[in-house]
């Protein structure tokens, strides 16, 4: 017996949040210096763009965090009565929190009136990469099972198939 599966969100988020997430980590990793050189070795009019590569890392994360606080309400809403998190949903939450709480700390590093020096800097760049690279491996491992973000929640008294 197979339960239909009603998405939570419509296509044009769906598509929105993985334009997004792909666009934050390509520019996300072309601050790497060694991303950065090969980059620019393998396609040299893609220069101009790579010097100013954290403006558009920056309307990535704006993006992000406008679906993230759009698909927040919808999950309060709409989600908590027939959809539960996975282990591997709630993980990616996490992740996804530190990122955004590391990236703001990098964005308050780069105002002038407020800074970060030391080993609290490097907490929080370690933090961020850390925090992308884990959260990356988790979205491949969930394409590579077909996995779900969330379940549908089981009535009273049905046990789960294994």
């Amino acid at each position: 017996m197979r339960i239909e599966r009603r998405p939570l969100f419509g296509f044009p988020f769906r598509l929105l949040w993985r334009l997004s997430v792909a666009w934050a980590a390509v520019s996300g990793f072309a601050h790497l210096p060694l991303i950065f050189r090969y980059l620019e070795g393998c396609f040299p009019r893609l220069h101009p763009i790579g010097e100013s590569g954290a403006v558009p890392h920056y309307w990535a994360a704006a993006a992000m965090l406008c679906l993230a606080s759009y698909a927040g309400i919808v999950w309060l809403v709409r989600g908590t009565r027939s959809y539960s998190l996975t282990f591997f949903g709630m993980l990616r939450l996490v992740l996804l929190a530190l990122l955004m709480l590391s990236g703001l700390g990098l964005l308050l590093h780069n105002l002038q009136d407020f800074t970060f020096y030391g080993p609290v800097y490097t907490l929080i760049k370690h933090t961020h990469l850390g925090c992308a690279l884990f959260w990356a491996l988790l979205v491949l491992v969930r394409f590579a099972r077909r996995g779900l973000w969330w379940d549908r929640r089981r009535k009273p008294g049905r046990q789960a198939r294994v």
